[in-house]
């Protein structure tokens, strides 16, 4: 019988996209795998104890409670899309009750210790990666969180040996929430929520899916980074004779790896949700007039050294900090850039004067003695620690720069040895797999030997190879790209990327993809074809990543008066749960997939991306958004119930680093930078 089911499962496999056999092998799958499901309801009285009641369903869906409930509850089973089981509860209250609903479906012949675990936009695998203070394996084997915790409410596992996966997600829409002052323990409800959990739980070795209404967060609930608090679990009231329904499905998916296994359950969720565009209100020249007033507002100099400064700020105040940083967070050269193109296009010499003035200042002053960029200045700070992120981003930055006065006669044969000569060092750090380090100190000298950060030196590298005709560069991005499809792409493992944070995270996967495109870009023939696969695998990856439907809010909220949207916006990490405007070039991936594969799923989540994260948080005059300065855009947008340390669900962070979200929202809005770059070769 085994033999069997795993030849069922690999004619799946070959059939990729096909209803039917698909459906028919998640039947099966459920059938063989889905052992006894378990129905509890949990009732609580104000300054009482909760109590629990046990429910068996009968063939008609009636359930019986184990002894006198206050409360009579239907279930009912149908078949779901794709070979998927709906399961929804019906409640109604015998009299006035504030109630918890909790399911679990227990699988048999499958192994706990065996499954890599998906959450998606906040638990990979095992979380193996993540600090100790913030949910993982290593702190519990069980665990519930929040539906708006994730980009989709659902919660699963795969398993590799059975080529199989399953999962959990909810089926109601998300409308409503409220605003709580207790925030641990059992929690009555004070109004209306349709905020549930998913997770998973071990049971001997048997791995368990959970769903809850209202939610529960157990066993520990994470509210702030990097600090888990006790469990929280919400109490919905019913009034006698009001009913509630809740629904959830149940879904097996065939699979030959976790990288796949993501793919085909968010398609199955993207089908299901189908996440529409935002309107538009501004031109893409009204956005990017609007971001200019930062980069007037943001002028600062210190330590000899003119910038934006991008970090730390207040966001009720945007008071200048004073703080400049050349890549990461603030993003000064960029946005330099951003700024003298955008002024010679409007022909506005002052915005020009302004970009010039940051770019003569870096090209004479913002290098140190060894050849590195000046990271991050501010009052007496002394640099002694370098990243790779910052560099590379200050490099690619710069050679834009240099590329555009090239093409209008204006050369900077300094500045070139200057960058040519950083490029060569990093060559000599790469290791023989192809990996470079995370972190160094000014001599080179390796202090964080982490290798999940090795993609950002192919952009890097390959705009180099062009621009100073050297095949060299173009050979360390190739080492680096064999580096990310054995140990990212392949074991499905993006990690490290963001420096505030050192664990499973978004930005790992973005980059990954948009390095590939642009191997896949200056490549042909098998190798152009090996890059589009492996771009394919970490873009879904980064999907995963981006909420597929609109997060509810209560009303006194600055995000329910705002009445943001999250469809289209990317949560960050494992440990930091929020949400941003993160995207850079990686709407080019998508696009150009579509037009690759045909899979317009991809073409219509660039479109809802792109409207949903470039105005509906922008600040502007009536339209604030409890930002103090018109142009800067926020960057720690709250949506669930964690903060970077201050407001909570519903607010900004107080503080937050403007120039990278400025810098984001600026480069989707400029499309084909790089193969602008490469081409203006042509010819020459």
């Amino acid at each position: 019988m085994k033999r069997i089911f795993n030849l069922v499962a690999l004619c799946a496999l070959a059939i990729f996209g096909a209803g039917v056999t698909q459906g028919a092998f998640a039947q099966r799958a459920l059938n063989k795998y889905l052992g006894k499901t378990s129905t509890s309801v949990t009732v609580k009285s104000e300054g009482r104890s909760s109590q629990t009641f046990g429910v068996e369903f009968g063939k008609n869906g009636l359930g019986t409670a184990t002894s006198n409930a206050p409360f009579i509850i239907n279930r009912k089973i149908e078949k779901g899309e794709a070979g998927a089981q709906r399961y929804a509860f019906e409640i109604e209250a015998k009299q006035d009750i504030n109630f918890s609903l909790r399911n679990e479906w227990i699988f048999d012949g499958l192994s706990f210790d065996e499954s890599l675990f998906y959450m998606p936009g906040f638990w990979y695998k095992r979380n193996e990666r993540t600090p100790k203070n913030a949910p993982s394996l290593n702190v519990s084997d069980n665990w519930s969180v929040r539906d708006d915790r994730l980009t989709t409410p659902l919660a699963g596992f795969f398993q590799a040996g059975k080529s199989l996966g399953m999962f959990v997600r909810r089926t109601d829409k998300l409308a409503d929430d409220v605003i709580m002052d207790k925030k641990e323990g059992e929690v009555i409800l004070n109004g209306n929520s349709s905020i549930g959990s998913v997770g998973f739980a071990k049971s001997g070795n048997q791995p368990v899916l959970t769903a809850q209404y209202p939610f529960h967060e157990a066993p520990y609930s994470y509210q702030t980074k990097l600090k888990l608090t006790p469990a929280l679990r919400g109490f919905v009231s019913l009034k006698k004779g009001e009913k509630k329904t809740i629904s959830w499905e149940v879904k097996a998916v065939p699979a030959k790896d976790y990288t796949e296994y993501v793919s085909k359950t968010w398609e199955h969720s993207f089908d299901n949700l189908d996440p529409q565009p935002l309107e538009e209100y501004l031109t893409d020249t009204e956005i990017k007039e609007t971001l200019t007033n930062f980069h007037k507002e943001a002028i600062y100099t210190v330590n000899g050294l003119t910038g934006f400064s991008g970090l730390w700020y207040n966001m009720a105040t945007c008071e200048n900090t004073g703080v400049l940083s050349v890549g990461f967070c603030g993003r000064t050269l960029i946005n330099s850039f951003n700024l003298l193109e955008f002024g010679d296009q409007q022909n506005d010499p002052d915005k020009v004067a302004l970009a010039r003035k940051v770019i003569d200042s870096y090209f004479d002053n913002g290098f140190t003695e060894s050849g590195l960029l000046r990271e991050q200045v501010y009052r007496n700070y002394k640099e002694t620690v370098y990243s790779l992120r910052k560099q590379t981003e200050g490099i690619v930055a710069t050679l834009y720069i240099l590329n555009y006065d090239r093409l209008r006669g204006k050369r900077h044969p300094e500045v070139d040895a200057k960058i040519k000569g950083l490029l060569k060092s990093f060559a000599k750090m790469q290791d023989t797999d192809g990996s470079l380090p995370r972190k160094f100190d000014r001599q080179f000298k390796v202090l964080d030997k982490s290798k999940g950060s090795t993609q950002l030196i192919i952009t890097p590298m390959l705009l180099a190879s062009k621009y100073f005709d050297d095949p060299e560069f173009k050979d360390v991005a190739v080492k680096a790209s064999r580096f990310i499809e054995k140990e990212l792409v392949g074991k499905a493992d993006y990690f490290s990327s963001t420096l505030d944070s050192n664990c499973e995270d978004k930005e790992a996967a973005l980059i990954a993809s948009t390095s590939l495109l642009q191997l896949a870009q200056v490549s042909e023939g098998k190798e152009k074809q090996r890059y589009i696969e492996l771009m394919e695998k970490s873009a879904v990856f980064t999907l995963s990543w981006y909420y597929l439907y609109d997060v509810p809010f209560a009303q006194g909220q600055l995000l329910y008066g705002a009445n943001l949207k999250t469809r289209g916006w990317g949560s960050v990490s494992t440990e930091n749960n929020h949400i941003d405007v993160y995207i850079f070039d990686f709407l080019e991936v998508l696009r150009w997939l579509e037009a690759e594969k045909g899979n317009k799923r991809y073409g219509q989540m660039a479109d809802v991306i792109e409207s949903s994260i470039r105005e509906q948080m922008l600040p502007y005059e009536y339209h604030m958004r409890g930002v103090g300065k018109k142009g800067y855009m926020p960057e720690i947008v709250q949506q669930t119930m964690w903060d970077y340390g201050a407001n909570g669900k519903g607010f900004l962070n107080v503080h937050g680093s403007i120039g990278w979200t400025v810098a984001s929202v600026w480069e989707m809005l400029s499309p084909g930078r790089f193969d602008n770059f490469m081409n203006s070769f042509e010819g020459n």
